[in-house]
């Protein structure tokens, strides 16, 4: 006789405890049995079973077992007794169509529907086979029994307890709670009923189990505990501009959005508006408070005598913007950029010189090789290294080199950069040039570990050196932060790279360090004012920054010019430039730096502007 295959069929069936049950499968009759009568009746009829009778009982898990004896096509009838609940009844009918073999269970009460289930059952000629129901309460109710507390912090947590009902308010013991939240972004509820407060505001979280379901309200209310107000520097001159900052934190710290109102102790010394933007009017001490919700935080700000002031001089022969710039100590040499030609931009060759002692400009007849902007230009023994770029008026970058001898005013090529870009910052450190970040169209086939990926690409951190004693070109580490149109100052033997942008909207404050000595990078005090295509030098061991540009939140070009100092670490203003400008160039000759050209608007702009700073050490 053969084997039959796994016969076994577990079934959930829906449970309502009530004094009567009336049950129907479709449109099929119904077994309403006697309310005095505590059983369950099962009708199971196949076709081709022969059964003089089985038995069964429910057990105390709610399992019954059904021996079926094949063999005719007899119909089953078999009563069970039900012992856990005495006020269980129930019926299960298969429809006299349903093909052979198929068993489908159903449970009504009235007219709603709870469950319905269906299982194939097969059973072999001669054998026997056993079918398995499984009884599982159905709630037809849930209920959040504990009360849910406003939340005051965003992290705050409480966990959530529910019960879940029978039709006669039983309480179904262990049930399944499935939890969820309509906004997580105001809150979280995991599987235990755990809610998490996730930001402001109000959201419901919902307790199911089957179709059953209750709701509780959760509103996260964060209260202000601190506020806290940074400043960039607290030491600014008379006449001068710093923006402060000022957030509000709940009790766990987190950031909270709420409107801060400003104020200052001394408006004769400070004012503030309504941005916190401070604004030096006199020499002292001033503290800036912001305030919201009764909480109040402060910064102390002292304002001293101006450091320097600015000089109007003879403005450069042609207007460019993104220029090079570099002196051997008595003049100054502007090279390659931008300049307008009717409605077109070009690029033009002319090399301007100027010489301070004169105030007078010279265009030599040394022109550069090809037209370029945003190269690099620095002065090594006797020679000017004008380095990458792009090419033309165009953005596409370059690894040509052109060294220009001063004494003999010829141009010859050197070897070419090993990665052509444009936009990066040089500096001269043991008689060597480092060339440093940038933009270059096929950054993406570099080393991922020194460029940005995404729209990004071109922004690069690479840092490659050429050694004009051998003529050789090595790779250094690179830059952490791959960018473009920053500015390099080299202080105490280590080379510092201010400000610029990733891509060409994102400014930074960043400022990074390389130590020839460990050959790695560390970071440093950040730049007070965020801005990209600055102008770097260096004058009584401090470096200076000035100008720049941004577009990220709007388009904005910069006066500011700050200067940082390497012994204290710290970073301090000086008084604004008179043009605000990006794209200039600054060089330092004998106790002045000089500040040149440059576009006094963002993107396509140009002048002439020829602006001397006077710094006076406190």
């Amino acid at each position: 006789m053969a084997r039959p295959a796994d016969l076994s069929l577990a079934i959930r069936v829906s449970v309502v405890l009530v004094s009567a049950l009336f049950v129907a499968c479709g449109d099929r009759e119904s077994v309403s049995p006697e309310a005095s009568d505590p059983v369950a009746v099962v009708d199971i009829p196949f076709s081709g079973i022969t059964a003089p009778g089985a038995a069964a009982a429910f057990n105390a898990a709610n399992t019954a077992t059904v021996r079926i004896t094949a063999g005719a096509t007899t119909v089953l009838d078999t009563v069970f007794a039900f012992t856990p609940a005495d006020r269980l009844r129930l019926a299960f009918r298969t429809p006299r169509n349903e093909p052979s073999g198929s068993l489908t269970l159903g449970l009504r009460r009235g007219v709603d529907l709870l469950f319905r289930g269906s299982g194939a059952v097969a059973v072999l000629q001669g054998d026997t086979t056993e079918v398995t129901i499984r009884l599982e309460p159905v709630p037809v109710r849930v209920d959040v029994t504990d009360e849910v507390p406003v939340f005051t912090a965003i992290g705050d947590m409480h966990r959530l307890e529910a019960v879940a009902l029978f039709a006669t308010r039983d309480t179904i013991p262990d049930p399944t709670i499935q939890w969820s939240s309509a906004n997580q972004q105001v809150a979280t509820v995991t599987i235990e009923g755990l809610v998490i407060a996730r930001g402001e505001g109000a959201t419901w979280v919902h307790a199911r189990a089957d179709e059953a379901r209750d709701s509780v309200r959760i509103e996260v209310t964060p209260v202000v505990t601190s506020v806290v107000v940074t400043a960039p520097l607290t030491r600014i001159p008379v006449e001068t501009k710093i923006q402060l900052r000022a957030s509000a934190h709940d009790r766990r710290g987190s950031l909270l959005n709420r409107t801060l109102e400003w104020s200052s102790s001394d408006p004769a010394t400070a004012t503030v508006d309504g941005s916190g933007l401070v604004s030096a009017t006199g020499v002292g001490t001033a503290t800036i408070s912001a305030t919201t919700g009764g909480v109040s935080g402060s910064a102390e700000i002292t304002v001293h005598p101006p450091l320097g002031h600015w000089t109007p001089l003879r403005p450069m022969p042609q207007e460019r913007t993104e220029i090079s710039a570099a002196t051997d100590g008595q003049r100054i040499y502007v090279v390659g950029g931008f300049a307008p030609d009717g409605s077109r931009v070009v690029a033009p060759r002319a090399m301007h010189i100027y010489d301070p002692a004169t105030d007078a400009w010279t265009t030599s007849p040394d022109s550069i090789p090809e037209g370029v902007n945003h190269a690099g230009l620095v002065y090594l023994d006797g020679k000017l290294y004008l380095v990458g770029g792009f090419r033309g008026a165009t953005f596409d970058p370059i690894d040509a080199v052109w060294i220009y001898d001063i004494a003999a005013g010829t141009w010859t090529a050197g070897p070419p950069l090993p990665t052509a870009r444009g936009a990066m910052a040089v500096a001269v450190l043991n008689g060597k040039i480092h060339v440093i970040g940038g933009n270059a169209a096929n950054a993406g086939a570099l080393n991922p570990a020194e460029h940005n990926v995404g729209p990004d690409a071109s922004s690069v951190g690479t840092h490659e050196v050429f050694d004009p004693a051998t003529g050789q070109w090595t790779r250094l580490p690179p830059m952490p932060t791959a960018r473009n149109h920053a500015g390099a100052a080299v202080l105490n033997g280590r080379i510092h790279v201010f400000a610029g942008r990733v891509g060409s909207n994102d400014t930074l404050f960043v400022h990074e360090v390389f130590d020839p000595a460990t050959n790695a990078w560390t970071t440093a005090p950040r730049v007070p004012t965020g801005r990209s295509g600055v102008a770097v030098v260096v004058f009584g061991g401090e470096a200076y920054v000035f100008g720049g540009e941004a577009f990220a939140t709007q388009e904005v070009t910069f006066r500011e010019a700050e200067r940082y100092d390497p012994v204290t670490n710290q970073w301090e203003l000086v008084p604004p430039m008179p043009t605000g400008r990006h794209g200039l160039g600054a060089a330092v000759v004998g106790e002045f730096i000089y500040v040149i050209a440059g576009g006094p608007r963002p993107g396509f702009w140009y002048s002439n502007v020829n602006e001397r700073l006077t710094v006076t050490i406190p």
